[in-house]
């Protein structure tokens, strides 16, 4: 038979815990079993609690368990054998567990006691569904392969349907919308239970690359305005509607007057009455006649007349100007509207008003001007004011249509100021209606997916059921276990009713006075009976028991010996409780007797201890100081001369027995008077030896006996005799010889 392959394990974290600084350990041994002896804040419960996450993936790493200051926290147990790598268990604070081992993963720590027993009052729960499927004799292999097959069609089917609602999604990108939620429902699996509808994609794409496309500082057009008031209608109206009478003056003079009116109204104004403004010339008795004549015209109707139609007209030219302004006004909002609406629903179907263009109003003020021109020529006719009222219904009708693109400007200006929600909502919408055409589109792929997957679940079930013909509940096979374990630790004094999935004590099942009836050394006993037991939970078919990785932090918290005992023979019967091929098991403990008892029972072939960071192979000299003082007291039994540390090292070994066995003792001198220390007795001075040679000697109020060397020989061959008649593990482990033929003191 050749020879069993060494199991290679490595340990690497940084980030956790205490772990600032990279921790790069290799632990070796002959079997899948070794054990880490830590001292408090070394950072075993950093390595347990990272094993929970193993076990439970699902869980979100505690933000308390990555090193204050770190960034996030790395951490990877590799396993292999002496030729090769088996794969490993990788987990980043950021983005989860990548368990490539395969393994499942049991941890016992403080906080599976806390979650699963302390929480509840240390009622162990009932609530566990499911079957362990165990080796059927019935062939299935057929039925398997073509669950495979299925399987496999579904998942080709499934990555060409993703692969074009990959495509599809690229505009989507392009215009920002990967960011939203909606986008996230772009997934075949999602999109499989939307019904088939119709879809208006391209409006809202269109919009959206419509908003996409405006620049940040995009301006929305100026108001309209168009100011008339100026100009009184009616007044010009009945200036040309009323016959005014002609001035009394000769025609001659009267044409010249209505030739130059405007330059002799102007000479009027700045002349002085003795000289001509224009000429510099003194005015004769002709001129000064002319001027008089000239005054009177001017106080004349006729002349008033005139001059309001002269300004009249005026007006009309200054009138058709300002709508040649509000034309190009009108054509540039336009503009910039049509090309901003496209993204706003409520302004989609709004268009901005047309107006009359700047020729065809020019000619309807022209007519006017026309009428105008015709009554100054003669203001005893009476002029038709129809060419006024045409105008006036003209720019009536232009007012309505000015409130009208003047609110659409106001809308499009409140719609610019919400672009960026807009865009958010376009988004959005953008991709549920991609969802609705892709899901019309592709309508035959996803009922193949369905289809298949209908065929699969099918065939599934009908694999389970021919499988179920060799089945066994998991909550019987818990409390089937739990019930065995309780009473190998506790006997008959605390019963586990599997009925009820309740602990009995004296007949009468606890519930939820457990809490209160329990000693702590029985509750930590409880708690890792039932840690065990609900290991079932994990195993899903049998050749998953082959599966299990144990990893148990600390079980013997507060036990006396007998407890201890018996969880230290739990652990050694789990590879025949569970049937396994072999048990893999991590020990850490901060206990030393416990440590050193494991070891000296052989119960790991490999012994570590983590200190500062680093993980070091104990060696049987190094087990702990426990084993040096040992070794000094077994060298005084068998001749070597006492010294000063001699009681010291009985006193070291005595009192760790003392914490070990029952750790409510706090005094040596009351261990040494129970039953556990009845053997040790024969020796009546041996409290006083500790007591002088650990602390030094009174020498007053009392007369101290002789400390003689034969004395404390005698101490401490006794000490040896009670180790190797309860522990004599211990005293191979220290490399001290165990038989009864050593040499007498």
């Amino acid at each position: 038979m050749g020879k069993a392959k060494s199991v290679n394990w490595r340990l690497k974290l940084k980030g956790f815990g205490p772990f600032a600084n990279q921790l790069d350990c290799s632990m070796s041994s002959s079997s899948a079993k070794a054990a880490i002896y830590a001292g408090n804040g070394q950072g075993k419960s950093t390595i347990s609690r990272l094993f929970r996450l193993a076990e439970n993936p699902q869980m979100t790493c505690p933000r308390d368990l990555i090193t204050r200051g770190a960034a996030k926290g790395t951490f990877s147990f590799t396993v292999g054998d002496s030729s090769s790598s088996l794969g490993s268990l990788e987990i980043d604070s950021s983005t989860g567990v990548d368990n490539q081992l395969g393994y499942l993963f049991h941890v016992f720590n403080s906080d599976y006691v806390r979650d699963n027993l302390q929480s509840r009052s240390y009622r162990p729960s009932g609530d566990i569904e499911g079957y362990i499927v165990g080796k059927s004799n019935i062939d299935l292999s057929n039925e398997r392969q073509k669950l495979d097959d299925i399987l496999q069609r579904g998942v080709n089917a499934k990555n060409v349907l993703a692969k074009t609602i990959e495509e599809s999604k690229s505009e989507l990108i392009s215009l920002g919308a990967g960011r939203v939620k909606e986008f996230q429902g772009l997934d075949v699996d999602l999109l499989m239970n939307r019904p088939v509808e119709e879809d208006c994609y391209f409006d809202k794409i269109g919009q959206l690359r419509a908003v996409s496309e405006l620049p940040d500082d995009a301006q929305v057009p100026d108001r309209l305005r168009f100011d008339y008031s100026y100009l009184d209608l009616d007044q010009l109206a009945s200036l040309l509607e009323r016959p005014y009478s002609k001035a009394n003056f000769a025609e001659a003079f009267l044409e010249k007057v209505r030739r130059d009116a405007e330059f002799i109204k102007a000479g009027m104004r700045i002349q002085d009455g003795n000289c001509c403004p224009f000429c510099g010339r003194r005015y004769d008795e002709e001129a000064r006649s002319l001027i008089g004549q000239y005054d009177s015209y001017l106080k004349d109707q006729e002349a008033a007349v005139i001059a309001k139609l002269r300004d009249k007209r005026a007006l009309l030219s200054q009138l058709i100007s300002d709508y040649g302004h509000l034309e190009t006004q009108v054509l540039r909002g336009s503009f910039s509207y049509g090309e901003m609406k496209r993204g706003f629903d409520d302004l989609a179907g709004e268009n901005f008003p047309t107006f009359v263009t700047t020729d065809d109003f020019a000619a309807i003020v022209k007519a006017v001007m026309s009428e105008v021109d015709k009554k100054i020529d003669d203001i005893t006719r009476p002029i038709s004011a129809d060419a006024v009222k045409q105008l006036r219904d003209v720019l009536e009708a232009c007012q309505p249509k000015l409130r009208e693109a003047n609110d659409l400007i106001g809308r499009l200006a409140s719609d610019l100021g919400k672009s960026k929600a807009r865009k958010t909502a376009l988004r959005k919408d953008a991709c549920i209606e991609l969802g609705k055409r892709v899901r019309r589109e592709q309508r035959e792929a996803f009922e193949e997916i369905a289809a298949l997957r209908a065929e699969y679940k099918s065939l599934e079930a009908e694999i389970r059921v021919k499988e179920a013909q060799n089945k066994r509940s998991k909550k019987e096979a818990v409390a089937q276990l739990m019930a065995e374990l309780l009473t190998n630790v506790f006997g008959d004094r605390y019963v586990f009713d599997e009925a009820d999935f309740t602990i009995r004590f004296k007949g009468e099942a606890l519930g939820e006075s457990a809490d209160s009836v329990l000693s702590d050394g029985e509750k930590a006993a409880l708690a890792f009976c039932f840690y065990i037991a609900s290991t079932w939970e994990l195993i899903n078919e049998e050749d998953d028991k082959n599966k299990l990785f144990f990893v148990i932090d600390d079980p013997v918290s507060s036990m006396d010996f007998n407890y201890v005992y018996s969880i230290m023979q739990i652990i050694k019967g789990l590879q025949g409780a569970f049937g396994l091929n072999r048990a893999r098991i991590l020990l850490l403990t901060h206990n030393v007797a416990f440590f050193n008892m494991l070891m000296g029972e052989h119960l790991f072939s490999g012994a570590w201890m983590l200190d500062g960071g680093q993980v070091v192979k104990v060696k049987n000299e190094l087990l702990a100081p426990y084993a040096s003082h040992l070794r000094a007291i077994s060298n005084v039994a068998d001749g070597a001369m006492p010294d000063h540390t001699t009681g010291n090292s009985i006193r070291q070994v005595l009192e760790t027995l003392m914490h070990f066995e029952d750790p409510s003792i706090k005094e040596l001198g009351v261990y040494l008077n129970s039953d556990f220390g009845k053997d040790l007795r024969e020796v009546a001075c041996l409290q006083l030896i500790c007591n002088d040679q650990s602390h030094g000697a009174r020498t007053y109020g009392y007369v101290q006996p002789p400390m003689d060397v034969s004395l404390i020989r005698r101490g401490c061959s006794a000490v040896l005799r009670h180790i190797r008649e309860r522990y004599p593990g211990q005293l191979v482990t220290a490399g001290i010889d165990v038989s009864e033929s050593r040499p007498a003191s």
